[in-house]
């Protein structure tokens, strides 16, 4: 199967699918993949669709450390061995990790689009009716995580996903509990609950697009109108626009917020943002980026046709395709794989 080695190590799975420019769901460490399944089939009739499993889940190694920073550099060496500048999409710690990246990588990342929810520490939330910014209810989940792991995924499952049956639900606790195992969810929890990422986020300018509903948030975060009033004022130069609904639900809906982003050429020269945020922690490495900091940023690809499908929950297994390898790495190696 296709790894992508880094230090000690620890080897990253990822795989590919469709053809086109390149879009990379960025995982989510509270749900599983298949989250993704539905807006995946949307983007791959004419995308490059990529996905990976973060270390410590799924076929990647299960060996940490699990920080925002790490995780900002896998997806930054992610990018780069797959040889072109990538659309992120990511909901919940995953957008927190790809603002880290989209900041100080602008060569590689042309936007971030988060389907709910917002790339800011849960102290921007105080005074919102989120949850997450209630200190009471974060510390109580968390113990719930250490001591009721299945339990704590349950509750998360059934108040994200309404829609959801009992079997469903029961079958999407059985996977993401052996995708991700305890120890790992509960260190990726902990270092998403005391993460700040506004400044990384503002970093992003406009290729931060934020998306916006009222079946959005799962009660943790902002939601509908409250949700589009606090993004603005936190991201003032990032795209802020409600839609009708969330990722599962209505892929097409994001597929094509990803489709105008590639329909608009970018003549402008993208540079990094370093006075407004000073990166702390391990470097994001560039010593074998494929394009100078200051390259343009190629965004120039004509929108494919949009169809509104239906979207199953819980869709069946997809192939995907390895990612040959590339000149500049050799560490990554073919073999045939399924999703």
């Amino acid at each position: 199967m296709p790894r992508l080695e880094r230090e000690n190590g620890v080897e990253i799975h990822w795989e590919e699918r469709g053809e086109g420019p390149l879009v990379v769901l960025a995982p989510y460490s509270i749900f599983h993949p298949s989250v993704y399944d539905s807006v995946a089939t949307e983007l791959a009739t004419d995308h490059r669709v990529l996905r990976y499993d973060d270390r410590g889940t799924g076929e990647s190694s299960r060996q940490g450390p699990y920080d925002m920073h790490t995780g900002a550099a896998d997806l930054v060496e992610v990018i780069e061995a797959a040889g072109e500048p990538a659309v992120i999409v990511g909901l919940g710690d995953a957008s927190n990790r790809a603002v880290r990246a989209c900041a100080e990588r602008p060569d590689l990342i042309e936007a971030m689009v988060v389907p709910g929810g917002m790339p800011a520490g849960r102290g921007a939330l105080e005074g919102s009716e989120a949850m997450a910014s209630s200190d009471t209810v974060v510390n109580a989940f968390l113990s719930m995580y250490e001591t009721d792991y299945r339990g704590a995924l349950r509750s998360l499952i059934t108040s994200g996903n309404p829609q959801m049956s009992e079997e469903e639900i029961r079958e999407r606790v059985r996977l993401q509990a052996d995708y991700q195992p305890q120890e790992t969810a509960v260190a990726r929890l902990r270092a998403w609950v005391d993460d700040d990422a506004l400044e990384p986020a503002r970093a992003c300018g406009d290729r931060l697009w934020l998306l916006c509903s009222e079946t959005m948030g799962g009660g943790w975060f902002p939601a509908g109108r409250e949700a589009v009033r606090l993004s603005r004022k936190l991201f003032p130069e990032a795209h802020v626009e409600e839609v009708e609904d969330g990722l599962m639900s209505r892929p097409d809906l994001t597929a094509a917020v990803v489709r105008r982003i590639r329909s608009k050429p970018r003549g402008s020269v993208v540079r990094a943002r370093w006075s407004c945020w000073p990166p702390t922690g391990p470097a994001i490495p560039a010593s074998t980026k494929p394009c100078s900091r200051t390259s343009p940023v190629i965004t120039g690809w004509s929108p494919g046709t949009l169809g509104a499908r239906g979207s199953p929950l819980l869709p069946v297994p997809t192939t995907w395709r390895p990612i040959a390898p590339t000149s500049r790495r050799s560490s990554i190696r073919r073999a045939a794989t399924r999703w």
